[in-house]
């Protein structure tokens, strides 16, 4: 469903809310998706965590190294950051993290679980005038 809707719409940012939290999780892909499996560089995506989406000063944002991990495009999952993956979208529901990985794109977030379940996730696509 997500490359249904999702594929070749240009820049995108992805919102998440964690499951039995106040936490809102997800990316920004300047670039596009595609079901390709192809990974792609930039150094314009970002991965970021808001613990408290009342109180957005929780925000941590972790800017990618620019390495060709930077946006993964994998055919048979959801949304994927970074190599290890560092933030992605299993093909049955849950979310994952890792930073613990040599070919990690983004620097580690603290507090984004290593497995966790979201109660929705949007996508929305980024215009530029």
């Amino acid at each position: 469903m997500f490359h249904n809707k999702c594929d070749n719409k240009g820049a995108t940012i992805v919102v998440a809310k964690i499951a039995n939290s106040e936490s809102i999780v997800g990316g920004y892909n300047p670039l596009q998706w595609d079901a390709s499996d192809q990974d792609k560089s930039t150094y314009d995506s970002f991965i970021y965590l808001i613990t408290d989406e009342k109180n957005i000063e929780t925000a941590k944002i972790g800017y990618s190294n620019g390495n060709k991990y930077s946006i993964r495009n994998f055919s048979n999952r959801g949304p994927g950051f970074g190599g290890g993956p560092n933030l992605y979208r299993d093909r049955k529901g849950p979310w994952h993290s890792s930073f613990d990985n040599y070919y990690s794109s983004y620097p580690e977030i603290d507090d984004i679980p290593v497995r966790f379940e979201v109660d929705d996730y949007e996508v929305f696509q980024v215009i530029k005038k």
